[in-house]
């Protein structure tokens, strides 16, 4: 085992997981309003530094054989871009990858025929103006299908995802959940030890969906093969994948298996339902210290009648016996449920706390970007008082000398152009004064810039 992993070390490939990536970080230059070729080459021939997008940062994860990795994420989070760059589509700005022990850059050749990929909308590499047979007949002369197998195979994998009657049929004609389908067949074509799936059940039918699910769980990780699954569906997450990395604004926040992520929330929570419902019941119940939060809802049953019920988050399971009394102390009880909390939760409070923290902080930059542009003055220049009073300032809002930079640069950009118009009417208006009072002022200007 030693020999082996020393011989693929020089060979370029350093890691023993089938699927690794280490700090890769990934940006996208911005293009703003006016952006053109010309611009771009002036920037590049002056080395200016374009304004970017961080799409991926510092992300770390690892995939082992036969496991199936869930990463989940809102739109923009850099799913697709991790994939992109584990396919050896895209070359990360820094980190290092490998893929079936070869790495993403220096093997990208070994890497590409190590792997199947389910690209997002990839149903626009087919033509339209042939079958689905001779679409996927045409890939499988690419990726180096015998001739005596090409056929057989297309049948056995147009089987597996429900679409063997549209063998003759052009994708063209196809709704977007068949199209779905046919890039799944595209993926399963050849045989090779690693997967990355991005979304392989999107606009897909809930049937077909979860046929798709047991046979990624139970044929590809059950056989050996190992799965890299994006997807925005928690509850599909849940139910296949052995572990869950949380990514969220291009970092992962959360990496672990998925019973421990689940067990990082306390408590879980009880549904109830209840004959009446009133404001005192939900007060009572929201003062309880184990109680964290109450739901009430109304729904209707299939006899078109009212049926109230209370959603209850806390540690709920060790105090059924209060919260039932206070229950009753109001009103009559149908029933009661207990739940264990769901990824759904551990994600939407993740989320939550994210959005509180960003307003947190949201807030704290305006106050210290109010408090630049007051220091600044009427000409952008801080003098030595005011110098002092603002570093009280950032060390009271826990202001970092990064984000100290990147608030000044903002505050730059917005009030330069009123300091240059202040300048050249002060300049203005000192042709028409006395020159010893022309002269105090420019003198005094001349100070202020030194300092």
């Amino acid at each position: 085992m030693l020999f082996e992993i020393d011989n693929r070390y020089n060979q370029g490939i350093w890691s023993e997981a089938m699927i690794e990536a280490d700090n890769i970080v990934k940006r996208y230059p911005i293009r703003g309003e006016g952006y053109n070729w010309r611009k771009a080459f002036i920037s590049a021939i002056k080395r200016r530094k374009q304004d970017e997008l961080t799409a991926l940062y510092n992300v770390s994860l690892d995939v082992q054989k036969s496991e199936i990795v869930g990463i989940l994420g809102p739109n923009g989070a850099g799913k697709t871009t991790l994939i992109k760059i584990l396919a050896g589509l895209l070359v990360p700005d820094s980190g290092k990858a490998s893929v079936n022990y070869y790495d993403v850059i220096k093997n990208r050749k070994q890497v590409r025929t190590s792997l199947n990929l389910l690209r997002s909308g990839g149903w626009v590499m087919f033509d339209y103006k042939l079958t689905v047979y001779n679409n996927l007949k045409y890939w499988g002369i690419v990726q180096g299908l015998g001739w005596n197998e090409i056929k057989p195979r297309i049948e056995e994998v147009l089987e597996i995802v429900r679409l063997k009657d549209k063998i003759n049929e052009y994708p063209e004609n196809l709704s977007a959940g068949m199209r779905q389908k046919m890039c799944l067949a595209l993926c399963l074509l050849s045989d090779r030890p690693i997967y990355l799936l991005d979304e392989p059940t999107a606009n897909i039918d809930p049937y077909s969906a979860n046929f798709i699910r047991e046979f990624v769980r139970d044929e590809l990780a059950g056989n050996g093969k190992t799965v890299l699954l994006a997807t925005h569906n928690l509850w599909e997450a849940e139910m296949i994948c052995d572990r869950i990395a949380i990514l969220l604004k291009g970092c992962v926040v959360l990496f672990d298996k998925t019973e421990v992520i689940k067990g990082r929330r306390e408590g879980g929570y009880i549904l109830i339902n209840v004959l009446n419902l009133s404001d005192d019941l939900v007060e009572d119940l929201s003062c309880l210290d184990f109680v964290r939060s109450v739901f009430p809802s109304c729904l209707r049953d299939s006899k078109g009648e009212d049926q109230y019920q209370l959603e209850i988050h806390g540690d709920v399971e060790e105090h059924l016996q209060e919260l039932l009394e206070v229950c009753f102390g109001h009103t009559e009880v149908g029933s009661m449920e207990t739940k264990d909390p769901s990824l759904n939760d551990i994600f939407m409070e993740m989320m939550e706390r994210i959005d509180s923290d960003k307003a947190q902080i949201s807030d704290r930059y305006k106050l210290y970007k109010n408090a630049l542009i007051e220091a600044y003055g009427d000409y952008g220049v801080i003098i030595n008082e005011k110098k002092e009073l603002l570093r009280e300032i950032k060390e009271r809002l826990d202001i970092s000398d990064g984000e100290h930079k990147q608030i000044d640069a903002m505050v730059q950009e917005e009030m330069k152009p009123k300091w240059k118009k202040k300048a050249r009417e002060d300049k203005k208006a000192a042709k028409h004064l006395d020159p010893a009072v022309a002269e105090l002022i420019k003198l005094k200007s001349e100070l202020e810039e030194e300092d």
